[in-house]
């Protein structure tokens, strides 16, 4: 948590927006992604044995490969510095990061969408009872 107001404040902070800071923004936003990565892969290992979370990781990989698409134009600042002056109205790096991280972010929402009406049966909430006997594979949903 304290990590996350650190990494807020350096990419809010207008000192850090200058160029000799491209590559330390950069690797702000890797962390960002890689911690959000990281989760899905130990999800994987844990609960493979949980066919109904499946389709939960198809939206968790588009989450994590939009974001790092988004992070791959913003750093290289791909089309503009390939054409220079063709790409300042539209279709310029910081917009199509921009597109990226507003798909990831929908994509994220499916995901905590379906999570909450996966757990949440007939609009009632799992006890922790019922929730181990899914662990268990006794009871399922």
């Amino acid at each position: 948590a304290a990590s996350d107001v650190y990494k807020r404040q350096v990419l809010v902070q207008e000192k850090y927006h200058a160029e000799p800071y491209a590559t330390f923004r950069a690797m702000i936003f890797l962390s960002i992604i890689t911690f959000s990565i990281a989760p899905l892969f130990h999800s994987l290992v844990l609960l493979n044995g949980w066919p109904f979370l499946h389709p939960l990781f198809y939206d968790l990989l588009t989450m994590g490969v939009c974001y790092l698409v988004g992070v791959a134009f913003f750093v290289t600042r791909w089309p503009e510095s390939k054409y220079p002056g063709s790409c300042d109205r539209s279709a310029h790096s910081h917009a199509i990061w921009h597109v990226c991280i507003i798909i990831a972010a929908l994509a994220h929402y499916n995901v905590e969408y379906n999570i909450y009406h996966l757990f949440r049966p007939n609009g009632q909430l799992l006890s922790c009872d019922q929730f181990e006997q899914i662990l268990q594979g006794n009871l399922a949903i």
